[in-house]
């Protein structure tokens, strides 16, 4: 089975974004998801193990839900979270081909040392061209081409 992890914070983006992307695909596909930078790390080896076909990454990602979460901040910022994230997918052997999308409310100008090997995507575009990116990297498993 194919398996798609969405990394995103804000909760309704976080429910819309996978329904789309079961709407799209249907029971062929699984759609993970993940709310916390922390929940991130703690699953990483699932993510590792699952080797899915892409992962679409906020870059501003909180540590923790705050509501119901004791645990101290993260290693850094929640602006340079999904970054983070993303590092670690590279650099990790497992998981270094799997290909990821940042799917940001952010400018790639905002973003200093933008990664070359992960595709871009503004919050604000067309939902058919957010899925027509994803259904190419779960139909091609094609990876590190910008769009």
């Amino acid at each position: 089975m194919t398996i798609i992890y969405v990394v995103e914070d804000d909760y309704l983006q976080l429910e819309y974004v996978c329904r789309i992307l079961q709407d799209e695909f249907g029971p062929d596909v699984e759609v993970r998801s993940i709310r916390t930078e922390s929940e991130f790390w703690r699953r990483f080896e699932e993510i590792a193990s699952a080797q899915p076909a892409c992962v679409v990454l906020d870059i501003l990602i909180q540590w923790a839900e705050a509501a119901v979460s004791n645990e101290s901040r993260g290693p850094g910022s929640f602006r340079t979270a999904g970054l983070r994230c993303q590092k670690k997918l590279s650099e990790d052997a497992r998981t270094k081909n799997i290909s990821v999308i940042f799917y940001t409310v952010l400018d790639r100008s905002d973003v200093l040392d933008f990664p070359r090997e992960v595709h871009y995507l503004r919050k604000d575009v067309p939902d058919e061209r957010f899925l027509a990116l994803v259904r190419t990297l779960v139909t091609t498993g094609r990876h590190g081409n910008i769009i």
